[in-house]
C-alpha cells in the first residue's frame, strides 16, 4: 500500500496537536474518573466508620450503664451482708448456752420458765427440783463454769429438803457464747 503525503504541513500539525489533546483530554478524564470512585470509597468507608461509632458509642453507653446498675445490686449486697455480720458477731447464741445449761441440768430438775434478758445479758430460771441436793449440784456446776459470771441462788431455795420451787438469776459472759 501506498501512503500519499499530499496534506500541508499547516494541517498535519493541527492533526498531531489534535491527537495530542485527545490523549491528554482521555488521561485528564481517566483521572477524573477515579478520583471520584476514590473520593466515593471514601464517602462510603466515612458513612460507615460513622454509623460504627455512633453504635459502638451507644453500646458503650448501654453498657456502661448496666454496669453502673450491676456495680450498685453488688455494692447494695455488700452492705447487707455486712449488716447481717455484724449482727451475727454482736449476737449470742442462745440455743449453744440452752444447752450448756441443759447439760449441767440432770434429770431430777425441771425448768418451768427461762426467761432471757438480753440487754443485761441474764437469764432468770424457774422451775422444780425433787431434791436439795440436785439444787446445789446445779447451783455448784453453774459457779464453777466459767461460761457464767455470777449465779444468784437466794437462800430460800434450800429451805425444804424435797419438792423444791426455785429461781435463780445467772449472769453470762457473753464472749463465751458468741
Amino acid at each position: 500500500m501506498l501512503k500519499l503525503n499530499i496534506l500541508p504541513e499547516n494541517f498535519k500539525k493541527e492533526i498531531k496537536l489534535f491527537s495530542a489533546y485527545k490523549i491528554f483530554k482521555n488521561i485528564i478524564l481517566l483521572f477524573l474518573f477515579l478520583t471520584t470512585i476514590v473520593g466515593i470509597i471514601f464517602l462510603l468507608s466515612d458513612a460507615v466508620l460513622q454509623t460504627y461509632i455512633n453504635n459502638s458509642g451507644s453500646a458503650n453507653i448501654i453498657t456502661q450503664n448496666n454496669y453502673q446498675s450491676l456495680d450498685s445490686q453488688v455494692k447494695e449486697a455488700e452492705s447487707k451482708i455486712k449488716y447481717v455480720v455484724n449482727i451475727q458477731e454482736e449476737a449470742i447464741n442462745w440455743s449453744k448456752l440452752i444447752e450448756d445449761l441443759m447439760i449441767k441440768t440432770n434429770d431430777q430438775i425441771v425448768f418451768s420458765r427461762i426467761a432471757i434478758n438480753r440487754e443485761k445479758y441474764q437469764l432468770e430460771l424457774l422451775g422444780y427440783a425433787q431434791t436439795r441436793d440436785d439444787l446445789i449440784e446445779l447451783k455448784n456446776k453453774l459457779e464453777s463454769s466459767n461460761n457464767y459470771l455470777t449465779v444468784d441462788f437466794p437462800i430460800e431455795n434450800i429451805l425444804e429438803k424435797n419438792d423444791i420451787d426455785f429461781d435463780m438469776l445467772i449472769t453470762i459472759d457473753p464472749y463465751d457464747f458468741k
